[in-house]
């Protein structure tokens, strides 16, 4: 998976991991850590500050999901990276996960054209008229805060296709600029129509410990029908590739979310799993109606009177010293001083349970608070 690195190949014994997490939540950082170590490398996502997964490849190959809350080093030795990236490429690798085949697997396949950008930077309508321009094959991506939004694929600069739903008659997306982040990539016109036909993929096949002569084999019994070849392969990597009896239309190796079009090759030696599907290509792809509705999302805040309530409930659990402290979390949190969106108040009332260090009155602030979160 790309990134941009914040901390590379940092000896894991001079960590301190306590303070790391806390800047990772401080600055609602987005992306993931890797720890390298001699048996094994971990990978550690977050979006905006928070833990959303974490998955362990041993030496073998071998994948497993491990938590990344309260995580602790798996060796003594070893070396840690942190990487930001964008949430769309956070919300790519947790799809990876599921055991499904969906468009959202074949993100970031393609000539990127526009990086991931939040919309608030970029209006999203006027991309649209730039790719009409342009002609363009390919397909935009929209991320929203709960997750991956809508896929909109091109044709010739058209829309021609929605994700998700059935858009046949178009549609008018309505998004928040504020929390949502678009990338556009330009590809071959025969991906567009891949893209269009995933709903008729249907598994014919599949191979457990083969080569490949044995998908050479596979492949054969069904003749110029359009197949999808699955491989899995270690460390959690999925080879792709688009046949049309012994024709490659594409191919596509993704790795923790991401496309690595120009390494993927057919592995030679044994692989743990193969999957062959075929699909009804879709070459009748009619122009749909696209139209972005930004919407500004008010923000609503939390009550003084609650703020009241919940800060002198803080105090009696902390002590006096809880006036100065309360104001520091609202600095460190990015916020004005007794201003706080609704949204904010759980992770509030951690970060204030936090900086309680008795345990015994830690959690009997967080009891008297409940109630404001129910």
């Amino acid at each position: 998976m790309r990134g941009t690195p914040l901390y590379k190949d940092i000896d894991i014994s001079t960590i301190r991991f306590d303070t790391l997490k806390e800047e990772i939540r401080e600055k609602s950082f987005t992306g993931f850590m890797k720890l390298t170590y001699w048996e094994a490398e971990d990978y550690l996502f977050y979006l905006r500050g928070r833990e959303v997964a974490g998955i362990r490849y041993l030496s073998d190959g071998a994948g497993n999901r491990i938590e990344v809350e309260g995580y602790k080093a798996y060796q003594e030795r070893g070396f840690l990276s942190l990487y930001t990236t964008s949430p769309i490429e956070v919300f790519a690798f947790l799809e990876c996960l599921k055991d499904r085949i969906s468009p959202y697997n074949f993100i970031t396949y393609g000539h990127e054209l526009i990086a991931p950008i939040q919309l608030s930077h970029a209006d999203p309508n006027k991309v649209l008229e730039n790719i009409r321009f342009m002609q363009m094959h390919g397909y935009m991506i929209i991320c929203e805060e709960a997750g991956l939004g809508p896929l909109i694929a091109f044709s010739g600069g058209e829309p021609v296709f929605i994700s998700g739903k059935n858009w046949s008659k178009g549609a008018t997306l309505q998004v928040e600029p504020s929390n949502a982040y678009m990338a556009v990539f330009q590809t071959e016109p025969e991906f567009v129509n891949f893209l269009a036909s995933l709903d008729s993929l249907k598994r014919v096949g599949n191979v457990k410990g083969g080569n490949l002569q044995d998908i050479k084999e596979l492949i054969k019994k069904y003749g110029t029908s359009y197949l999808l070849v699955e491989i899995f392969l270690t460390e959690g990597m999925r080879f792709f590739s688009l046949m049309r009896g012994n024709y490659v239309i594409f191919k596509a190796l993704n790795r923790l979310g991401h496309i690595e079009k120009e390494t993927a090759h057919l592995p030679q030696g044994a692989v743990p799993f193969i999957n062959l599907y075929t699909l009804e290509m879709n070459t009748d792809l009619r122009p749909i109606n696209v139209h972005f509705s930004l919407s500004v999302r008010e923000t609503s805040f939390v009550a003084s009177t609650t703020l009241s309530s919940i800060r002198n409930a803080f105090v009696e659990e902390i002590g006096p010293i809880g006036v100065a402290v309360w104001k520091r979390v609202f600095e460190k949190m990015g916020l004005a001083p007794d201003r706080l969106p609704k949204d904010k108040l759980p992770d509030f009332i951690q970060r204030l349970a936090e900086e309680i260090p008795d345990e015994k009155h830690s959690r009997r602030f967080i009891e008297k608070t409940r109630r404001w979160l129910s």
